[in-house]
């Protein structure tokens, strides 16, 4: 029975072009005595780019003498290598991490090719994998590393799934968000780790703040600190403020998650506090207790 094709899609688009562009990284698993090792190459087209009529190019990485000398360059050193046109795209593969992308970046990764177009070939420095990996890295990608203390990742197709699991669809939020509520409370301007938060209140008053993304597994945090700008926007008199900075309030924080190229969730954990009937400040609510749920739309 034949094996199952691991296959992984992800949409790196930050906006939504009409012309769907895709890269395919993928590979092949060891077939004696053919191939000893696997194979691995990466397929440029429209999307779907695994079809025939898609695809615009096709290259793989090799050395320039198939044979002995190339299979045991990693122990006897480098040999001549190049990119070819690739011909095993027509035929079954075993992994395939599917990328969508926006023209910019699916063009970056083409120049990458002039790099890669005559090369020493060395199994495990500079072979299939290596190229694959310098493709996926040019577009953002993460890379797990391939070295003598990480079989896992030695062979293409095992490589080529590492890469796929540690590049899940949550990772990527780049883009221009707003929230979906009525009054448009909430805008994201998110650029790889960088994330310019921006807070609108019912008069128009917008509070803007740049803030890092916090990643822990696949939980995606932004953080803002309760500072005395950031309670004066939320409407605490200087009174009530100077009460609520001597408590040390903690950072109010939202929870990121990528729904799809045009959807985003999110749960809001703000702070918040309690006044008595003169107005001084009784309890502050730490941020987490009653968290918000906040959806956004991409602009």
């Amino acid at each position: 029975m034949p094996a199952i094709e691991y296959v992984h899609a992800l949409d790196l688009r930050t906006t939504l072009d009409p012309d769907v562009l895709s890269i395919v990284f993928t590979g092949r698993d060891p077939s004696p005595p053919e191939s000893l090792g696997g194979h691995s190459y990466v397929l440029w087209g429209h999307d779907p780019a695994s079809l025939p009529s898609a695809v615009t190019d096709a290259w793989g990485f090799y050395p320039v003498n198939l044979g002995t000398s190339a299979t045991l360059s990693y122990v006897l050193g480098p040999v001549p290598g190049g990119l070819r046109p690739e011909e095993w795209w027509k035929e079954p593969s075993d992994v395939r991490l599917i990328v969508k992308l926006n023209k910019t970046d699916f063009d970056a990764s083409l120049a990458l090719r002039r790099i890669w177009t005559t090369h020493n070939y060395q199994t495990l420095v500079w072979d299939c994998t290596t190229f694959v990996a310098d493709a996926a890295r040019a577009i953002g990608l993460v890379v797990p590393a391939r070295s003598e203390s990480t079989p896992s990742t030695w062979f293409p197709s095992s490589m080529l799934r590492a890469m796929a699991d540690a590049n899940p669809q949550s990772r990527y939020l780049d883009g221009r968000w707003q929230s979906t509520d009525p009054q448009h409370r909430w805008r994201l301007e998110i650029t790889r780790d960088r994330c310019s938060w921006i807070q609108r209140n019912a008069t128009g008053g917008e509070l803007r703040r740049q803030v890092t993304l916090e990643r822990s597994g696949d939980v995606i945090r932004i953080s803002r600190p309760n500072d005395a700008e950031v309670l004066a926007y939320l409407g605490a008199r200087p009174g009530v403020l100077s009460a609520i900075l001597a408590r040390t309030p903690p950072a109010s924080y939202m929870i990121l998650k990528r729904g799809s190229v045009s959807s985003l969730s999110s749960q809001w954990n703000g702070l918040r506090w309690t006044l008595d009937a003169h107005n001084n400040l009784v309890t502050i609510v730490a941020p987490g207790g009653s968290p918000q749920a906040v959806d956004f739309a991409r602009q």
